[in-house]
C-alpha cells in the first residue's frame, strides 16, 4: 500500500517523512533524525577524567564506564522522547548516521584508552602525567562530542575526518 492513502509507509523515505512530522516539538533534530541527549553519556564521562587530578577516588567511576548503544541510552532513560528516539534513529538518513555511528565509535576508543592510561599513571603516581592525561583527554573528547553535535544538527562538522584519525592515531601511538 502506498502512503498517499494514508496507510503504513513503505519506504524508507515516506517512513522518514512521517516519523519527522512527530518529531516537531521534541529532543530529536527534525532534519538528521538524531539527539544530542545521547552526548550526554560523554559529557559525564569527560567530567569524571578531568576530575581525577584533583580527585584520586573518581578514577574508580572512571573504570566502571562502559559503551552504551544509543539504543541503551534511550531505553532506560526516563526522557519523554525516549522511544521516539530509537525509531528516529533508525531512520536517521545515512548520511548523518554513518558519521554519527563512526565518532561515536571514535570517542568510545578514545575514552578506554584514556582511562587504561589515567588508571597505569596513577599506578605511578606521577601527577604531572596524571594532570597531562586529563587535560589532553577531556580536550580531544570534547572535540569529538562538537563534531557529534554538529552532526546531529546537520552542520559541518568543526573537525575533518582527517583530524580526527590524526586525534586517534596520537592516543594510539603514545
Amino acid at each position: 500500500m502506498s502512503s498517499g492513502t494514508g496507510s503504513t509507509p513503505t519506504s524508507a523515505t515516506d517512513s522518514r517523512t512521517a516519523i519527522r512530522s512527530r518529531v516537531i516539538g521534541t529532543i530529536i533534530r527534525q532534519k538528521t533524525l538524531l539527539s544530542s541527549d545521547y552526548l550526554n553519556h560523554f559529557n559525564d564521562i569527560i567530567m569524571l577524567i578531568e576530575l581525577v587530578p584533583d580527585a584520586p577516588e573518581y578514577l574508580e567511576e572512571c573504570l566502571q564506564w562502559r559503551p552504551v548503544s544509543y539504543a541503551e541510552h534511550f531505553g532506560a532513560s526516563s526522557i519523554v522522547d525516549g522511544r521516539l528516539a530509537i525509531e528516529a534513529y533508525d531512520l536517521s538518513p545515512g548520511e548523518y548516521r554513518r558519521r554519527f555511528d563512526a565518532v561515536v565509535a571514535d570517542m568510545e576508543q578514545l575514552v578506554v584508552i584514556s582511562i587504561q592510561r589515567l588508571k597505569a599513571a596513577m599506578e605511578t603516581g606521577d601527577e604531572r602525567r596524571i594532570r597531562s592525561i586529563a587535560e589532553d583527554s577531556g580536550k580531544a573528547l570534547r572535540d569529538l562530542v562538537a563534531v557529534a553535535s554538529a552532526v546531529i544538527h546537520g552542520e559541518t562538522p568543526v573537525l575533518r575526518q582527517s583530524e580526527i584519525d590524526e586525534i586517534l592515531r596520537s592516543w594510539i601511538r603514545e
